[in-house]
């Protein structure tokens, strides 16, 4: 079975199916590829507002991570979060789904004596 990252990420997204090892790597990669691009885009920022320089270490690192936060919490909701949030609920409704066909097994069992 061949593996495609983005069209099996795009299905757990759609479909809300179990994490396998493969699909869990492919997050690990896009929040990866979300934080390097927006940490790429807050230097960019920085480097055109000529920042350096004009504050203390403190403030350019405070600046540097509630930039960094503001930019990439969206995608990670977005490309991340989500996926992982509809994957538990699968999980769940499948936990549910086999407790509710286990307790009406037990019902229409017969009973021993």
């Amino acid at each position: 079975m061949q593996y495609s990252f983005f069209s099996d990420t795009l299905d757990l997204m759609r479909n809300g199916k179990p994490l396998t090892p493969g699909l869990i790597l492919s997050l690990i990669v896009r929040l990866t590829l979300i934080v390097l691009s927006a940490e790429i885009l807050v230097m960019m920022l920085f480097n055109q507002l000529q920042a350096e320089g004009h504050f203390s270490y403190l403030q350019e690192a405070v600046a540097d991570s509630l930039l960094l936060l503001l930019v990439s919490a969206y995608p990670a909701l977005i490309w991340v979060i989500r996926p992982i949030f509809k994957a538990a609920q699968a999980s769940s409704k499948h936990t549910e789904m086999l407790a509710a066909a286990l307790e009406n097994t037990g019902e229409s069992g017969m009973a021993l004596t």
